[in-house]
């Protein structure tokens, strides 16, 4: 067949036509820009025709929501939101590599900011694993944050931390306890004489960070590490009298108090041990860190002896005892108290405990720090 009779059997294509995304709707074309990657290949597509470019980048199409709603949390809250400028932001911004070497300025308070704004968003939410928060953990995955929690520590005297960076470190501690993440936080990373010496410096604290330069004399090296089981037990006795007067009262507010029992193991070279806990959470104000905030108490104890259930069949529970307590002395063997603050979000606790019954009974009060999170 000649040339020209093969050219003949080619339909003829209109100039205005020779793009075929022209054919395509709206929405088609958006999906497909969705679709892609990354955003520098939405912005090439984009670059291709006047007429993509007016189907992807307005900030009305639905290209940027389903970009922002596949990373971020869209609370049902928010109103007139621009998606575009949203998704945008975010993502311009987590993906700098911010770090606190020299202190905080403005490019750090704007990253802080942005991280805060996230968290709250995150809590507003049911519990679960919000979109917010698995952004946060891949971003701090490839940062030092949580690994140096120190605001200008490479100055010589440092300005003391920001509230917002406060507030966000201690939201996402419970990250750095995360053996799933990349940040350096074992054991053998901290100074248990520096935990106790609450005169340190901040200087000593960065110079100590291991426990190699611990002075043994009268501290532990190993810790153990405890955990919580809890139960909702509505009985107010699980606090009684005698706790609220030689352990810690509760706030005057009891309208969202819930009480609680349930067990604490303790899991050290020694094997594992088990201890009765009974407590209480009441809501408490943030001091201006926005968030459902709680205050939580609990002792962890063994009774004497003599008040011990007898077995029955092997059936007997660790509260099949006699309660409520008489005496801090006589009726336990030991007892701890724990009293702390439950981060919003319910994934960390912190506080410090207290060895009750050693007080009451030689008026020295054994105590320190201790921190619970849940991973």
């Amino acid at each position: 067949m000649a040339t020209a009779q093969v050219r003949d059997l080619i339909p003829l294509v209109d100039s205005q036509s020779k793009d075929p995304f022209l054919t395509l709707p709206p929405e088609i074309i958006q999906h497909v820009a969705y679709l892609l990657p990354t955003d520098v290949d939405r912005a090439h597509l984009a670059s291709c025709s006047s007429r993509l470019a007016s189907n992807i980048l307005p900030a009305e199409s639905h290209v940027w929501r389903w970009l922002f709603r596949d990373s971020y949390d869209d609370p049902t809250t928010r109103s007139g939101v621009n998606y575009k400028n949203d998704y945008q932001v975010r993502e311009l911004v987590l993906s700098q590599g911010v770090n606190f070497r020299y202190g905080q300025k403005k490019e750090q308070t704007f990253w802080l900011k942005l991280l805060n704004e996230m968290i709250l968003e995150a809590r507003t939410l049911d519990p679960g694993a919000p979109r917010n928060l698995c952004r946060i953990r891949q971003v701090l995955a490839n940062s030092e944050f949580l690994s140096r929690p120190v605001s200008g520590y490479m100055l010589k005297e440092p300005d003391p931390p920001s509230d917002v960076f406060c507030a966000v470190q201690l939201h996402l501690t419970f990250l750095a306890l995360d053996p799933s993440m990349s940040v350096r936080c074992l054991r053998t990373d901290y100074d248990i004489g520096t935990v106790y010496a609450y005169t340190a410096t901040l200087s000593e604290l960065e110079l100590r960070q291991t426990c190699a330069d611990l002075d043994l004399d009268g501290h532990m090296v190993e810790v153990e590490h405890i955990t919580l089981q809890l139960e909702k037990h509505p009985d107010p006795e699980n606090w009684p009298s005698i706790f609220k007067e030689c352990v810690f009262p509760l706030s005057e507010y009891t309208e969202d108090r819930i009480f609680f029992r349930g067990a604490q193991t303790y899991h050290g070279s020694g094997g594992r041990r088990v201890s009765p806990i009974r407590g209480f959470v009441e809501h408490v104000d943030g001091g201006g860190i926005r968030g459902s905030w709680g205050r939580i108490g609990f002792v962890a104890y063994v009774r004497a002896r003599h008040l011990l259930p007898e077995e029955q069949g092997g059936n007997a529970s660790f509260f099949d005892e006699s309660w409520p307590p008489l005496d801090m002395v006589e009726d336990f063997d030991s007892i701890y108290g724990y009293e702390g603050v439950i981060v919003p979000g319910g994934s960390l606790i912190v506080g410090q405990w207290s060895d009750v019954r050693t007080k009451e009974d030689t008026g020295f009060e054994a105590t320190g720090p201790f921190i619970f999170w849940s991973i």
